[in-house]
Parts: C-alpha cells; structure tokens; sequence
C-alpha cells in the first residue's frame, strides 16, 4: 500500500475528511470507539426507553405485588451484533 502525503494546501480537507469519517463511524455504530456498537438512532430509542420502562414499573410492580421488574439492557447483543435496546424481567 501506498501512502500519499497531502500537499500542504489540501491537509485542512484531509483533517475535516478525518474528523467526519471518525463521527460516521460513531453515529452509525461502527467504530471501535463505540464500544456498545449502539447507532445514534438506537441510542435516543434506548434513552426513551429508560423512560418507557420507569412507567410500565409503576404499573408492572403494583399488579405483580412487586413480584416482577424491568430493566433496560443496553449489554453487548451476542455474536456482535448491535446492542441498546433489550429489557430484561427481573423475577423477585
């Protein structure tokens, strides 16, 4: 592989390229960065989720007789898959 040096005219296009590529990766999950692998679409699923899931607790603990819980998961998905948006029950 070759390795071509920018003139130094073209290395502030070379740094912006760097810097969106890098938010790219980021947002769409793919970057080693984004250790959970979580798109930024599944990232603001999840934190409304949070919210979703304190609600349905209100209601979920009174008519089990806080027998049952849920809690958002937002560990790795297996085999690598894209994680953030799993619910876990929680059996007292």
């Amino acid at each position: 592989m070759v390795t071509v040096t920018p003139s130094a005219s073209l290395e502030p296009l070379a740094a912006a390229y760097r810097t969106v590529d890098h938010l790219h990766g980021l947002i769409s999950g793919g970057s080693l960065s984004n250790q959970l692998r979580m798109q930024l679409e599944s990232y603001v699923l999840a934190a409304r989720l949070e919210e979703v899931v304190d609600a349905a607790n209100t209601r979920l603990t009174r008519m089990s007789h806080h027998r049952f819980t849920l809690v958002h998961s937002d560990e790795r998905a297996a085999r690598g898959a894209k994680s953030g948006l799993g619910l876990k029950v929680l059996d007292a």
